[in-house]
């Protein structure tokens, strides 16, 4: 009987033992097993990259270490929902379609794989659905960069724009495939955070300018946005700070100056366009111009318009903004150079000059 109860304890350490010594080999392997570097940061994340062919495989869910997501599983539909502040994305097992705010919008490289319970997409896809850079030679091997374009929690890495003075930059806090979403003003040694929302256009990235525009002997720093170009038209968005405390100063816009300081009318006589431009200000100035052979199908204003192109810029000191004489759909006129400097509302004109274009000169009446 007792070689029967040493035998049966016998046999339950073993069973203990190999418990043990399997848990550690499976911990082991964990612990060795590939894992996904973010902005230089080993995350956690359900599930390894792995390769089905020749496309290499990452975790869905690793898009929320950097980007704003968050993950809902619809069992019957068998598709992950991402929810984020800009809307919702829908990856469904088997699919390549992405479906954004209910309608497809594009497609990935490769399908959405469902294992042992996770959501896998390609991870070349991550570029599309994040903006995030991504490199790798192997599943060892993840690296995703999200810099500084990834959500707050992690520090930008490089900066969107730089001042002439080096101490001034600007970073993005956030950005979706099409936007930037927040930013970061970095003054030296301070850091500002604004809900400034801009388009990312590559080749119009912001612009920042730190000079003393109000003339109180101390930078202000100018930030510059393009928010849409295209044939005819480019129109951009000003923001001044205050470095000192971080704290926003009204700027009038080129819009609302164009109201303030322009008054104008257009009308067709005959086959004649009759434009009348007068400008306000210490020193009034009015133009006339009577265009000839005007086509009766064209369309025109009523008045002249501001608002198609609008460029922004510090010149030597100086706050200025060009705007566009509008008098009909991508049809200009002249430019509208409006000077600013600061008043108690913040920087608003003082200035405001008409510069007609040679063409139309031959037509000015006076």
């Amino acid at each position: 009987m007792k070689s029967y109860i040493i035998a049966g304890i016998t046999a339950l350490l073993l069973i203990v033992i190999m418990s043990q010594l399997l848990q550690d080999r499976v911990q082991a392997q964990d612990e060795a097993a590939p894992i996904v570097i973010v902005d230089g940061e080993a995350v956690p994340s359900p599930g390894y990259p792995f390769y089905s062919g020749d496309i290499l495989y990452v975790p869905a869910r690793v898009m929320g270490t950097y980007y704003p997501y968050t993950f809902r599983w619809d069992n019957a539909e068998k598709s992950l929902q991402l929810d984020a502040p800009d809307g919702v994305v829908i990856l469904k097992s088997g699919s390549r379609e992405v479906t954004v705010h209910g309608e497809a919008l594009f497609q990935l490289d490769a399908p959405v794989l469902l294992r042992q319970g996770h959501v896998y997409i390609p991870v070349d896809s991550l570029s599309s659905l994040t903006g995030a850079e991504v490199t790798y030679r192997s599943i060892e091997d993840v690296t995703i960069t999200s810099g500084s374009v990834s959500i707050s929690v992690r520090e930008p890495k490089e900066p969107l724009a730089t001042a002439e003075d080096s101490s001034y930059k600007l970073y993005a806090a956030l950005k979706d495939r099409q936007n930037y979403r927040g930013f970061i003003l970095e003054a030296g040694a301070a850091r500002y955070s604004y809900d400034w929302q801009a388009p990312r256009l590559p080749s119009y990235e912001p612009v920042l300018h730190a000079e003393d525009v109000d003339r109180d002997g101390q930078p202000e720093v100018v930030v510059i946005f393009t928010t849409g170009t295209g044939t005819g038209l480019h129109m951009e968005e000003i923001h001044v700070v205050d470095p000192r405390d971080g704290q926003e100063i009204p700027v009038m816009s080129a819009e609302q100056a164009a109201d303030e300081w322009i008054e104008s009318r257009i009308t067709l006589e005959g086959s004649e366009l009759v434009i009348d431009v007068k400008l306000k200000g210490e020193t009034p100035q009015a133009w006339s111009f009577r265009i000839p052979d005007v086509e009766p199908g064209d369309h025109y204003n009523s008045q002249v318009g501001v608002g198609g192109v609008i460029y922004y810029d510090v010149d030597g000191g100086k706050l200025t903004a060009e705007a566009a004489a509008n008098i009909g759909f991508a049809n200009y006129i002249g430019d509208f150079e409006f000077e600013y400097d600061r008043s108690e509302r913040g920087f608003e004109p003082v200035a405001v000059t008409f510069h007609p274009f040679p063409e139309f000169e031959k037509y000015r009446i006076r």
